[in-house]
């Protein structure tokens, strides 16, 4: 099982999405400052937490399954996350 837990801070605007289904769905960059990388989140939320309330430079804990993806002729990863965590300073 590939599962990661990745903290970092929101660093662009987030876009919302609702699936057929009703669930939102929340795509953002999240930059890690170890790493002095950022990578792309997709999260679906159920109704479990307050996603929407998120915002751009909050800082989060994001835990799935990496997904390798390919933008034109460059592969990419980024997080399919199935929890989110804002966490405080």
């Amino acid at each position: 099982m590939n599962r990661v837990f990745l903290s970092g801070i929101i660093d662009s605007d987030i876009e919302v999405y609702f699936s057929p289904k009703g669930d939102k769905i929340l795509i953002f960059s999240l930059f890690m400052e170890e790493g002095r990388f950022s990578i792309e989140v997709v999260y679906k939320d159920r109704g479990t937490s307050d996603a929407l309330n998120l915002k751009r430079s909050d800082r989060v804990i994001a835990s799935g399954a990496l997904i390798k993806t390919k933008k034109g002729n460059q592969d990419k990863f980024r997080l399919e996350a199935n929890k989110l965590y804002v966490t405080e300073v």
